[in-house]
């Protein structure tokens, strides 16, 4: 397969999913834990070597974004009309590859990646531990859970490793880590992150502890902060490739945002618990201000639109009807700068073409967050179609 396309393959498989994460949440403001399960696991298999099942899929995803456009060719902004002349080149130049290359680089690809996994293995290195575990993770759902707490902090990536073993607790709970202990660090480690005890009354809920979970929210309503180190981890995970793998830097990207969009934090279940606590003015009341914390400290949308969410069941169950339509006025201009707008979906494509947009994306997301890491990096595209050399297809 051409190596472009394949990129625009792995990439339009991640968007799509993502996207419909994030839509769910817009029309449906009750996530099922099912529902967010089965979309996690998605994601999941966009990074697996085995990529066959879903290439087809996101190939025709992709191809289809020239197919189903309507809008006419002057009204098209000069972002969707680069990334459909793209997506048309490449299907010709595919069409002239041959089967057996189609396989050659599927194969190559993977072999990269069990070279990676192999380097990992053989290294003592805590911080390639820590990836290996995350990786391994990923790739199966089943780790072996004491590994995770024996690792020994490192300051460079302790936040890191810090949230995976506070995740292990709340999926595989054993006592003799998961315990004050452990729990404690969060006044440590980025002290001010919110999102530490939200994933602490996560693991109290697993073992149907109500009262701790509660305590859990309290603090983290407090909190100055709510970094859930998703762009951290990309990062992490795409320096780890880039050192330890002979995979293109943006493959190495790609398969990192995979790896880091195993949500660790299972929202379903907050917002449950907040439905179940409605009758409890103080619970109810609590509930909102998380939400509100959501809002406006989230760094990536998913946790942004859960604090909307969480407000809007507030206000909807107080017959605050004037709340209830401001929130819906954010969602709704939310779905439209990000999922109803084509630009945002030309330049998510055009980052596998274009390191510079994909490494402007992740350091802008680093810096501010994800939606700003969108708005950066739309601007820098625009700013590059100016240029009528600007090909990024070749």
């Amino acid at each position: 397969m051409n190596s472009k396309k394949y990129g625009l393959v792995i990439i339009s498989i991640i968007v799509f999913i993502s996207t419909i994460k994030v839509t769910s949440l817009f029309y449906n403001n009750t996530p099922s834990i099912t529902s967010d399960k089965l979309l996690t696991d998605s994601i999941t298999t966009t990074i697996n070597p085995a990529f066959d099942d879903t290439q087809s899929i996101a190939i025709s995803k992709t191809e289809n974004f020239t197919a189903n456009s309507t809008t006419p060719e002057k009204q098209k902004s000069r972002l969707t009309q680069i990334i459909e002349n793209c997506m048309s080149n490449i299907a010709v130049a595919d069409n002239d590859d041959l089967t057996e290359n189609d396989d050659l680089t599927d194969n190559n690809i993977a072999a990269q990646l069990d070279a990676y996994l192999t380097n990992l293995k053989l290294s003592n290195n805590t911080s390639d531990m820590l990836a290996l575990f995350m990786l391994n993770y990923q790739a199966s759902n089943t780790v072996n859970s004491d590994f995770i707490f024996e690792l020994p902090s490192t300051t460079l990536h302790q936040e890191i490793l810090f949230e995976q073993q506070l995740a292990m607790c709340s999926k595989s709970f054993n006592a003799k880590y998961c315990n004050e202990h452990l729990y404690a660090q969060a006044n440590y480690i980025d002290k001010d992150n919110a999102y530490w005890w939200f994933l602490i009354a996560q693991i109290h809920l697993s073992q149907n502890n109500i009262p701790d979970a509660t305590e859990a929210f309290y603090v983290a309503k407090n909190k100055a902060n709510y970094n859930e180190y998703y762009f951290e981890k990309i990062n992490f995970i795409e320096q780890s490739a880039e050192q330890h793998s002979s995979l293109s830097t943006n493959i190495s990207l790609v398969h990192a945002i995979g790896v880091s969009s195993i949500f660790n934090l299972n929202y379903g279940k907050v917002v449950d618990y907040c439905k179940d606590n409605l009758d409890d003015l103080q619970l109810a009341d609590l509930c909102l201000q998380i939400g509100i914390k959501l809002e406006h400290s989230a760094t990536t949308l998913l946790a942004h639109s859960i604090g909307l969410t969480l407000q809007e069941i507030n206000y909807q169950d107080h017959l605050k009807y004037d709340l209830v339509a401001e929130t819906k006025i954010k969602q709704n201009a939310r779905r439209d700068t990000i999922i109803n707008n084509s630009d945002y979906r030309a330049v998510v494509l055009l980052m596998a073409l274009d390191e510079r947009l994909a490494r402007t994306w992740l350091n802008a997301g680093l810096s501010k967050g994800e939606l700003f890491a969108i708005s950066q990096t739309i601007n820098e595209a625009k700013v590059f179609a100016q240029d009528i050399n600007y090909l990024p297809c070749q």
